[in-house]
């Protein structure tokens, strides 16, 4: 089975999710969750802010956790190693059927 994939895109004032389904080309859920830029917020506030948001934009998409196939996540205070190990352990954890190479944290800094 060919799963979801989701994309986030977390910062200082919000984080967004989307479901993107590659077999229908085509968005199925998107959520906005609270900030997630770790150096504003910490890490459980960063870690909750990007599972609140997948979470809610695979509710809206009606699929479940274990659909995800992948997740590419695009983070505010990621250009810190450390940082972004930290976010993809979170996110493999939210997803656990996952592996931790199918999760990929950069940062937004040009």
């Amino acid at each position: 089975m060919v799963g979801v994939v989701v994309g986030v895109d977390g910062g200082g004032t919000k984080t967004v999710a989307i479901v993107y389904s590659p077999i229908e080309k085509k968005v199925l859920g998107r959520a906005t969750a609270g900030a997630s830029n770790v150096n504003s917020v910490g890490d459980d506030a960063a870690d909750q802010a990007i599972a609140n948001a997948i979470t809610n934009a695979l509710k809206e998409a009606q699929m479940e956790h274990k659909q995800v196939a992948a997740v590419a996540c695009c983070l505010a205070g990621a250009d810190d190693p450390k940082a972004a190990a930290n976010r993809q352990d979170a996110v493999t954890k939210l997803l656990s059927h996952i592996d931790k190479q199918r999760v990929v944290v950069t940062t937004d800094a040009a």
